[in-house]
């Protein structure tokens, strides 16, 4: 009886054990195909390489955003004055706010353009879908974005309609263009190693929104600047998964995203916006998502 018990655990582990080991390998491969993919995008649609994640920018080289140094003589303003006016005051008007205890001094930024061209005529051609690419530099967001005729068929299908399970960042089928949509939503899943998706779980953390405080997002007519206003978790049903809205009620879901973002951005948005909202999956919550509000800034 006792042998009996020891074999049936025996297959039991090894069961288990399989199954597991299943599940490694399909994953790794997973991973191995979408980096094999998206090196292979950048080679063929990409003029130049974009940026290795190790020349991102350190917080401390990046500059307000429109701002303008004061000349040696004068003082200059304080962060606060520079970012909600961007220039910088007369000498007389200079003198710095004095800090609250505790307070946390604003955070602004330069941003620095991408130091690549996309090929939209090859791409295009490639696969008709795609909309835009979107790059964040010094992470591994650097991927052309497509629109399907729902948001199903690119969730685990790769650039060429193939099965993959990481899928292929895209726009919610009922967005219209960047300019003319009032929430323009790019979905894409949150891989363990950072790809697709992974790296906007970081933003948990205040010290990473310093390092990446924006993205670029390219079309072939334009390039905007995506400058992130908050970060916060959702239920996957939540009304802000909806391409439009009124001001009242967009002027709301914004107070709720500063109220609970999960780092603290010195952008404005004002209800009568547009807006784009990324979203990703949340681990151990099925039913919740993460996602980051953006402002767009034409360039």
């Amino acid at each position: 009886m006792k042998k009996t018990v020891r074999i049936v655990l025996l297959c039991v582990c090894a069961a288990v054990f399989l199954f597991s080991a299943f599940n490694l390998l399909k994953t790794l491969n997973n991973y191995r195909k979408e980096a094999e993919n998206s090196r292979t995008q950048q080679e063929r649609f990409l003029e130049t390489a974009a940026r290795p994640a190790e020349n991102a920018p350190a917080p401390e080289t990046l500059a307000p955003r429109g701002a303008v140094t004061p000349p040696a003589e004068t003082s200059a303003p304080s962060p606060a004055e520079s970012a909600s006016a961007g220039t910088a005051a007369p000498a007389e008007t200079a003198a710095p706010a004095p800090e609250t205890e505790g307070e946390e001094t604003p955070f602004t930024y330069t941003p620095q353009d991408p130091d690549f061209a996309v090929n939209f005529e090859a791409l295009r051609q490639h696969n008709p879908d795609v909309v835009g690419w979107l790059y964040c530099a010094g992470t591994q967001i650097n991927y052309p974005v497509v629109k399907g005729e729902d948001n199903e068929y690119y969730l685990h299908r790769d650039l060429e309609g193939n099965e993959l399970y990481s899928g292929t960042l895209f726009v919610d089928y009922r967005c219209s263009e960047i300019d003319r949509c009032r929430n323009y939503l790019i979905y894409g899943h949150s891989m363990k190693n950072y790809s697709m998706f992974g790296s906007l779980l970081l933003y948990k953390d205040p010290g990473y929104y310093r390092l990446h405080p924006y993205i670029w997002f390219i079309t072939p007519d334009a390039r905007y600047c995506l400058d992130l206003y908050a970060g916060f978790y959702v239920d996957a049903t939540a009304g802000l998964y909806r391409p439009e809205f009124s001001a009242s009620s967009l002027s709301g879901w914004l107070d709720y995203a500063k109220e609970h973002s999960t780092f603290r951005s010195a952008v404005e948005i004002s209800p009568e916006e547009n807006i784009v909202t990324f979203s990703t999956c949340a681990y151990g919550n099925e039913t919740q998502r993460y996602v980051v509000l953006a402002k767009i800034t034409k360039e």
